[in-house]
């Protein structure tokens, strides 16, 4: 992957794209099985779930372009979310120690952790490491 100012800045535009896309996903399908038996709490996992999905998806084919090893780069794209939001409960929590104002606090956490998200995305999940070893078995 060739990493100039302009392909990082078209990687994190469309990035916010799959973001949003995966939350549209996550509220559609919450509003849709929010009702008894199902409740609030598992249709917002399956919600969650499905989004994650998504965006993933999206990502794979439209902002990373990768085909190989999905299955491990999914996992890494799973962590780094829950990462996500373990990082915007420290923040909360660092904001409240601090007596801050929650919503403030919570939109620059919005912004924050999306910027660390998408660069462990970039170099984590979707990084070039995880193509060594193919590259090796090529030669």
């Amino acid at each position: 992957m060739n990493l100039t100012s302009k392909s990082v800045a078209r990687m994190m535009a469309l990035s916010v794209v799959a973001g949003a896309l995966g939350m549209l996903v996550d509220w559609v399908v919450y509003i849709l099985l929010n009702f008894p038996p199902v409740g609030p709490y598992w249709a917002s996992n399956i919600g969650i779930a499905l989004g994650t999905i998504v965006s993933f998806i999206f990502n794979v084919l439209f902002i990373f372009k990768v085909r190989d090893r999905l299955i491990l780069r999914f996992i890494l794209f799973f962590v780094t979310g829950i990462f996500g939001m373990l990082l915007t409960s420290l923040i909360l929590w660092l904001g409240g120690l601090m007596q801050l104002p929650a919503d403030p606090v919570k939109l620059f956490s919005i912004f924050f952790v999306a910027l660390v998200q998408f660069f462990l995305n970039l170099f984590g999940s979707f990084g070039r490491w995880l193509n060594i070893e193919t590259q090796e078995e090529a030669s």
